[in-house]
């Protein structure tokens, strides 16, 4: 029985110190604050998925609203053969001041959060829709 509860305690403390890690990078690009997951820099590389993400900013910048007041979360679509970007907005009122503090800008379950996509090839974003983010597993 005391090397179950042992056993039980390694692992409660192994777990914890697995969640420490962060998985997420804070970016600010084009003066916009954002998010990305440090797999995809990892996957792609520093200065190519930077480049993706500057050109994304810039195509975004020349629609009609740049959405300015939204928070960014970047995250590639396609794996090594990278085939886009998927961006989620998340509007910066309803992100609380404990999150802004802590850089983490993700808010789940609120449908007022924005996805477009950019695809690489055609270098064409898609319209904004509407879209609830889920906790990562």
């Amino acid at each position: 029985m005391r090397k179950l509860i042992l056993i039980l305690i390694l692992l409660f403390g192994w777990n914890i110190k697995a969640q420490k890690l962060s998985t997420y990078r804070e970016l600010n690009i084009c003066k916009q604050e954002g998010m990305a997951d440090n797999g995809d820099f990892r996957m792609l590389g520093e200065k190519k998925y930077l480049s993706i993400i500057k050109e994304f900013e810039g195509n975004l910048n020349k629609t009609k609203n740049n959405y300015s007041d939204y928070y960014r979360l970047y995250s590639t679509h396609g794996g090594v053969k990278l085939k886009g970007v998927a961006v989620y907005l998340i509007p910066k009122s309803i992100v609380s001041e404990e999150q802004k503090a802590k850089k983490e800008y993700r808010v789940f379950g609120d449908k007022r959060t924005l996805w477009v996509y950019y695809d690489l090839k055609t270098k064409k974003l898609t319209k904004p829709r509407s879209f609830m983010l889920t906790p990562d597993l």
